[in-house]
């Protein structure tokens, strides 16, 4: 499923480029800043914009887009995703993220009573300031007080 979601958004990818890039239309020289036709223009300066240009660098006919590829480049885009969707939702409910979180997004989780929030603080304990590591201390021994049946 995961390679074929990931070809239809190579697919689509390619087919909207090649949509968006268009098709060159006419023969005739063009100005490639302005888009000015330069037939019969006897100065090697673009009259409209003034840029410099020769036989060799200026465009042949002008762009127009393909409807139809940038279209269907579209929906298979939008269904390489649908299929990719799923796949991405169980991979991210396996992910371990509170290693990536910042000690101060994971110490009120901690407060909260999260266990595994407990453990990469745990982890990263030695590397801590010594504001963090009493707002670790504090909520560890609010978790505590509120655990222990002795204090009700």
């Amino acid at each position: 499923m995961l390679i074929a979601a990931l070809t239809l958004l190579l697919l689509g990818s390619a087919l909207a480029t090649r949509g968006l890039i268009g098709r060159r239309v006419g023969n005739e020289s063009r100005c490639r800043k302005c888009k000015y036709n330069l037939t019969g223009v006897e100065s090697k300066e673009c009259p409209e914009c003034g840029r410099a240009w020769t036989l060799e660098t200026a465009a042949r006919g002008l762009r127009f887009r393909r409807r139809l590829p940038l279209t269907l480049g579209i929906i298979v885009c939008v269904l390489g995703a649908a299929l990719l969707t799923p796949a991405v939702q169980r991979r991210s409910r396996k992910a371990y993220l509170y290693q990536y979180l910042p000690t101060k997004w994971i110490i009120p989780a901690a407060r909260d009573g999260d266990w595994e929030a407990f453990f990469v603080i745990q982890n990263r304990f030695s590397g801590f300031s010594p504001d963090e590591r009493s707002a670790f201390i504090d909520a560890a021994l609010d978790r505590q007080s509120f655990n222990c049946p002795h204090w009700g």
